[in-house]
């Protein structure tokens, strides 16, 4: 049963373009930092959209093709904007994110060096003790789904990265500390949520002491790891758990999906037995990428949807946009997980980039997946969800887009008297 009639009828949040053409911003900075404000609706409809900055030009593009192709890059002609270096260097500070792309693979390899040396059986599963661990507090009746979904994703990621085996069974306090402090900055500035984890940043480059570098940089690229690597997982992980809530039918196949063969039992499940779970989570992404726009410097003639942009200019590669673009998606505003399903898959992956593309795409796509399946397997296991009528979840983007809201959801046990 696929509820699509059900589907069609749930008006769901997004966002609203308000931008009134010819388009003429007050600023670059306060265009990115709320893109509904500014660009206007025709972005959902268009291969670009243009704007003028006092001298200078920002476009949206959303041609799927077009924006693969600056992501990956090839001929050297589409380099990270300079104005996004900015915004991020205003946070963190100089980053190995910003290193020259030749610098790139390597640093990408030493980050993520504990998961690729994972390998074989294991005796301790990082993944599904932060699970346990983050849903041991659920009982019957309303539940703090972003509360939830940031200790889980927090917990996750410290123990897959930086512990060992024998550290990895248990919680370490100071996480507990930084994932608390972290949920009461929630939507504070980003400054602020930066600061929560510097000291969990100093235990992460003292436990990776033997990476080599500038002591100052490490420490900056520690803390977008540690910030951006839970962050994304939280928001994505929110939306995903409230969005089967809304879909009963859904909900009830991913659990009847996870309820065959050892589901949650085996310490490492293979997700690819899980591929409903995979198409809830590219579904989810797709309507709400954490990440709603890249930035690249244009300076060529670039074709785009049968015409030429003029060069020298900043494209916003507008992902939300084209995640949402009504000529490349039927119902686009429609939570329907069985787009993605089966020849489904391949036949969107090139409409779909909330991971990016190329050299410069996200480090940690493949354990964000592992995350994310292995908590939603966890709560429809446990769990039945149910939404919590006048507590529904908003969007609200500063930069990157955030679900707003508490207790969205009321659960009930499957289980009885203890998990099974």
């Amino acid at each position: 049963m696929k509820e699509t009639q059900a589907r069609a009828t749930v008006d769901l949040p997004h966002l609203i373009f308000q931008g009134r053409e010819p388009l003429r911003f007050p600023g670059m900075i306060r265009a990115l930092q709320a893109p509904d404000h500014h660009w206007p609706d025709s972005c959902l409809d268009e291969p670009f959209v243009e704007a003028t900055v006092g001298r200078r030009r920002m476009v949206m593009i959303t041609d799927p093709a077009v924006v693969t192709e600056m992501l990956r890059n090839r001929t050297g002609q589409f380099r990270r904007s300079r104005l996004h270096d900015r915004i991020l260097g205003s946070s963190f500070g100089d980053t190995l994110l910003q290193g020259e792309q030749i610098e790139w693979p390597e640093r990408r390899q030493a980050m993520l060096r504990p998961i690729h040396e994972a390998s074989g059986d294991v005796a301790v599963d990082p993944v599904g003790l932060a699970c346990t661990q983050a849903l041991s507090d659920w009982q019957e009746g309303p539940v703090d789904l972003l509360r939830t979904a940031r200790h889980l994703t927090m917990q996750a990621l410290w123990r897959a990265f930086f512990c060992d085996e024998a550290e990895a069974r248990h919680s370490d306090p100071l996480l507990v500390d930084a994932a608390n402090h972290m949920d009461r900055l929630a939507h504070a500035p980003l400054q602020d949520q930066i600061e929560c984890l510097r000291p969990l940043g100093t235990r992460a480059v003292e436990i990776r002491r033997e990476d080599n570098g500038d002591p100052d940089r490490l420490m900056n690229t520690t803390l977008l790891f540690l910030h951006a690597g839970h962050d994304n997982a939280t928001a994505t992980l929110t939306w995903a758990l409230w969005l089967l809530a809304r879909h009963p039918g859904i909900q009830q196949r991913v659990h009847d999906e996870w309820s065959r063969g050892s589901g949650t039992s085996r310490p490492v499940p293979d997700l690819r037995a899980f591929p409903l779970t995979s198409a809830v989570i590219h579904e989810t992404l797709r309507l709400y990428p954490p990440i709603p726009q890249l930035l690249r410097d244009v300076t060529v003639d670039l074709p785009v949807g049968g015409q030429v942009v003029d060069k020298d200019f900043i494209a916003v590669l507008g992902i939300y946009a084209m995640h949402r673009h009504r000529r490349l998606w039927d119902r686009p505003d429609a939570f329907d997980p069985d787009r993605f399903m089966d020849n489904g898959l391949t036949a969107h992956r090139r409409l779909w980039l909330p991971f990016g593309a190329g050299p410069r795409g996200c480090v940690g796509t493949s354990f964000a997946f592992t995350v994310l399946s292995r908590a939603i397997g966890q709560v429809v296991t446990d769990y039945e969800l149910f939404p919590n009528p006048g507590h529904d979840l908003t969007c609200r983007v500063d930069y990157t887009l955030r679900p707003w809201g508490r207790a969205p959801v009321r659960v009930t046990p499957r289980h009885p008297g203890g998990r099974s």
